[in-house]
C-alpha cells in the first residue's frame, strides 16, 4: 500500500513528537548516554512501520460457517471414507497404544490396528453378514457380530458398532443421557455401562465448499477398561478405500 505525501509528513511529525516526549519522560540521555535518543527513535520507527504494514495487509478469506452440514446429512451422502488416528487402551493393569485406520465402504467396515513396536497388526472387518478378525500372529476368526468376536479374541467388551457412531459425533441407538454443548455438538453420553466423553470438534472439508464438524478426540470408560481415541485425519473417497 502506498502512503501519500501528507501521510508521510504526519508520520514524520509523529515520530519527532513521540521521540521528544519519550526522551523527556524517561530521561533517556541520563540513563543511556548520548545515544539514548537514537535508540528510542529506532524503536519507534520499527513500531510505526509494523503498524503500517498490518494496516496494509490483505485479510485472508475465511470459509463460511454457513457451509457446515450436519453429521446426519453428511454421512448419508458420504458412504466411502477413511479415518486415521491413535487409540490407547488400559484395563487398570496393562495397556498399550495402537494406530487405527477405519475404512467405510457403504455397509462394509474395515478397522486396521497396528502396534508401534514389533509390527504387530490386526484387521476387523464386518457388515450385516458377519464379522472376521485376523492378525499377524493369528488365523482368521469369525462371528456373527464384531463385539462378540473382539470379546472372544481379546477379552475386551468393546462397543465396536457404537464406536462407529461416536467418531462421527453421533449417538448410537442404545445411548442414553446425551449431553450437547452450545454449538449442538455431542459431548457426553452413557452406553450400556460405558461413560463416553467427546470433544475437540473441528471442521473437515469436502468438495463443493462444504464441511462437517467432527470430534478430534473421545474417551470411553467402563471399569476397569478405559479407551482413549485421537482422530487426526479424514479422507472422503469417491470409491472403496484401498486395501
Amino acid at each position: 500500500m502506498s502512503t501519500s505525501v501528507p501521510m508521510r509528513w504526519q508520520v514524520r511529525q509523529m515520530k519527532r513528537r513521540s521521540v521528544n516526549e519519550l526522551c523527556g519522560m524517561i530521561g533517556v540521555q541520563r540513563r543511556f548516554g548520548p545515544h539514548g535518543r537514537m535508540i528510542v527513535r529506532a524503536l519507534l520507527i520499527i513500531a510505526i512501520s509494523v503498524g503500517l504494514l498490518a494496516a496494509c495487509a490483505t485479510p485472508q478469506p475465511m470459509r463460511s460457517s454457513g457451509a457446515l452440514v450436519s453429521p446426519e446429512q453428511w454421512f448419508k451422502e458420504q458412504t466411502h471414507w477413511r479415518m486415521q488416528g491413535r487409540i490407547a487402551l488400559s484395563d487398570g493393569e496393562s495397556g498399550g497404544q495402537l494406530s487405527i485406520s477405519w475404512g467405510q465402504s457403504g455397509e462394509r467396515t474395515a478397522i486396521d490396528l497396528r502396534s508401534g513396536l514389533g509390527g504387530r497388526w490386526w484387521r476387523l472387518a464386518f457388515d450385516e453378514m458377519g464379522a472376521q478378525l485376523e492378525g499377524s500372529e493369528q488365523q482368521m476368526w469369525s462371528a456373527a457380530a464384531p463385539e462378540t468376536l473382539v470379546l472372544e479374541a481379546t477379552g475386551w467388551p468393546m462397543p465396536i458398532s457404537a464406536f462407529g457412531d461416536w467418531i462421527k459425533g453421533l449417538p448410537s441407538p442404545a445411548d442414553q443421557a446425551l449431553e450437547f454443548d452450545e454449538a449442538g455438538h455431542l459431548v457426553g453420553l452413557e452406553h450400556e455401562g460405558w461413560a463416553v466423553e467427546l470433544g475437540g470438534y473441528e471442521a473437515s472439508w469436502g468438495d463443493q465448499g462444504r464441511a462437517v464438524s467432527l470430534p478430534s478426540r473421545f474417551e470411553f470408560r467402563k471399569a476397569p477398561h478405559r479407551v482413549r481415541v485421537v482422530l487426526n485425519r479424514w479422507e472422503w473417497l469417491k470409491s472403496e478405500p484401498a486395501e
